[in-house]
């Protein structure tokens, strides 16, 4: 199974078409309509129930989304916390202050 496909299934069952979801990540509908399809062929099951107005998720679907929806919110919180944790400074500060400088308790 392609991460990929699964996560693009994501993103269809949450922006609820193809061609939304298609504008939306920037593909081209015919490479959203493919990516599902082997999705479904890799799976063996039926995940989506088509037609030219309608999209809704068959019960293997709606499983599937849900386990699938968690881990890729479990791995966007990853990549989150670790963006964040590359962000904070970390290291030794040395300043450098010119022999004249007094701290202000010395100067009373």
């Amino acid at each position: 199974m392609d991460f990929n496909s699964a996560a693009l299934f994501v993103k269809v069952v949450q922006y609820g078409s193809f061609s939304e979801t298609a504008r939306r990540t920037n593909t081209p509908v015919a490479t959203v309509s493919r990516w599902i399809a082997e999705l479904e062929k890799d799976l063996g099951i039926r995940l989506l129930e088509r037609s030219t107005r309608h999209l809704r998720m068959t019960q293997a679907g709606t499983t599937f989304y849900e386990y699938a929806v968690r881990g890729f919110e479990a791995f966007e919180t990853g990549l989150f916390i670790l963006e964040n944790q590359q962000q904070e400074l970390t290291g030794t500060l040395r300043l450098s202050l010119p022999p004249a400088f007094l701290p202000m308790q010395e100067l009373s």
